[in-house]
């Protein structure tokens, strides 16, 4: 099983500061792909279609 978080590869600046900060594409990511992330995508786009679909069932309704 592969790790959740990866390691970084992030290199400290120079001591003199004259130049940048080397970053890999490796680190850029903002966070860890897989798939809960797409679990969170379906659930959140189902939620948010239910609770329209609920608003709309009770405007309905209620006038």
């Amino acid at each position: 099983m592969t790790p959740t978080v990866e390691k970084d590869n992030v290199q400290p600046a120079p001591p003199d500061g004259r130049e940048t900060q080397n970053i890999t594409t490796d680190t850029v990511r903002q966070g860890p792909a897989g798939w809960r992330v797409l679990y969170v995508l379906i659930l959140g786009m189902g939620g948010a279609a239910l609770a329209c679909f609920v608003a709309y069932m009770i405007w309905t309704y209620v006038r």
